[in-house]
């Protein structure tokens, strides 16, 4: 009886143990698959993300003086399309992440 006990005692830990596992595997599984769904170039962008955005090009707009329909804020607008949908989502690296196209001289 005694090496019943523990033969079904050790069983148990196995079930749990290989639950515990499918339960990992499962949150891994979805992580990896919304993190494909949402870094695909053609994936939505969902309303909060598109005033993300906006913010963000109206932030660096202003304050590099450009003028939001210019030739170079559509290659602001671009490249923060480009790195959201690489998974850039944090407004402070967008910030960062836009290069300085060039320099305003001084009339």
């Amino acid at each position: 009886m005694i090496a019943i006990s523990f033969a079904d005692r050790d069983s148990k830990q196995a079930k749990n143990q290989q639950q515990s596992i499918r339960q990992k595997t499962s949150t891994i599984w979805e992580k990896t698959m919304e993190h494909v769904l949402f870094t695909q170039p053609n994936s939505p962008i969902y309303p909060r993300d598109l005033a993300l955005l906006q913010h963000v090009f109206d932030q660096i707009c202003h304050e590099r003086g450009e003028d939001p329909s210019s030739v170079w804020a559509s290659e602001i607008a671009r490249t923060l399309l480009k790195l959201y949908r690489s998974g850039v989502r944090d407004k402070d690296l967008l910030l960062a992440s836009i290069p300085r196209f060039r320099t305003r001289t001084a009339a």
